[in-house]
């Protein structure tokens, strides 16, 4: 696993949907699902609208929280559709914490958040993670 709770290198694209963090003014913090414009080499441009305003910000790939993954995806997120790989499992766990992030009621445990180690895996068991050998 790579610093800072970062799954290891991930390929981005403008063709998916990424999960991030962003904090709503008034409203508060909350997750934001968009795909990117742009990806530099250490960071990511996402586009999104803020009430009737267009936001637009840069942000860093370790901060990107989750992908939108049909194929992979284990998490299911309250008020966002699909299923998402988790990018990064501190975040993930921090938001979760927080109340910022919340699992659908259908969501079922234990969820496999992290395969790419070579001999073990990262779940979730709706409260705390865990790694088992393969």
């Amino acid at each position: 696993m790579a610093k800072d709770g970062a799954m290891p290198e991930q390929e981005f694209s403008l063709d998916k949907s990424y999960m991030f963090y962003f904090q709503f003014g008034a409203v508060g913090p909350t997750v934001i699902v968009a795909k990117p414009t742009l990806i530099k080499e250490k960071e990511i441009l996402f586009g999104f609208m803020n009430g009737h305003k267009s936001e637009s910000k840069f942000l860093a790939k370790e901060d990107i929280i989750a992908v939108g993954d049909y194929e992979k995806g284990t998490v299911k997120v309250l008020g966002w559709g699909g299923k998402y790989r988790i990018l990064n499992k501190d975040l993930f766990e921090k938001y979760l914490n927080e109340g910022v992030i919340e699992l659908k009621s259908e969501q079922t445990f234990p969820i496999l958040i992290d395969s790419s180690e070579p001999d073990c895996n990262i779940y979730y068991d709706g409260k705390h993670f865990y790694s088992q050998s393969k």
